[in-house]
């Protein structure tokens, strides 16, 4: 643990900063990706929304689960919001998501087959575009996710305070989530 700290401090020290050079600023200097980069990057995005596809499955069963023990009125619309957006993120938006890789994909293939600067500028283009897209869709999902765990959370505690045991199903749903096989 030592040896860990006292690395961490080198790298971070005013010493260390002094020997590196620093790199400019602007992107102009960098180089661009290569196309095997960003085949990688379609693949983990490919592999995130395969994760959030589980995570949707676990969230439906989370929102049944505690859902049904909500009785306020805006916590019942709230919950209903929740359905309403899980159910587009689920169906509608992953489906899209996941034919876009795989257009991206086929096209990128093609490009490796018969390479021409207009077909890989295009194809960088597309890229950045779906970089955007995923970055906000990340953060959308991830403002969804809090937001359903506040709800959650709040019936948890509305359960303790009125004496109820909160269920032990979390490793049920978890159990459940871990035998969801991957789709194709």
């Amino acid at each position: 643990m030592a040896i860990f700290n006292f690395v961490a401090a080198f790298f971070t020290s005013k010493f260390f900063s002094a020997m590196t050079p620093s790199l400019p600023s602007s992107s102009e200097f960098l180089l661009p990706q290569s196309l095997n980069d960003l085949h990688h990057t379609t693949l983990e995005w490919e592999s995130k929304i395969e994760l959030w596809k589980r995570e949707l499955i676990f969230f439906q069963k989370l929102i049944k689960e505690y859902g049904e023990q909500l009785h306020r009125r805006e916590d019942v619309r709230e919950c209903d919001h929740f359905k309403m957006l899980l159910d587009y993120y689920a169906g509608q938006l992953m489906t899209s998501l996941t034919k876009k890789m795989n257009n991206h994909e086929v096209r990128l293939k093609a490009l490796m087959r018969n390479r021409k600067k207009q077909d890989e500028a295009n194809y960088r283009k597309e890229h950045a575009e779906l970089t955007r897209l995923m970055n906000a869709y990340e953060n959308e999902f991830q403002c969804y996710k809090n937001e359903l765990y506040q709800l959650v959370e709040k019936v948890m505690v509305r359960n303790k305070l009125n004496g109820y045991e909160v269920p032990a199903q979390h490793e049920i749903l978890i159990t459940d989530l871990n035998n969801v096989p991957p789709s194709s």
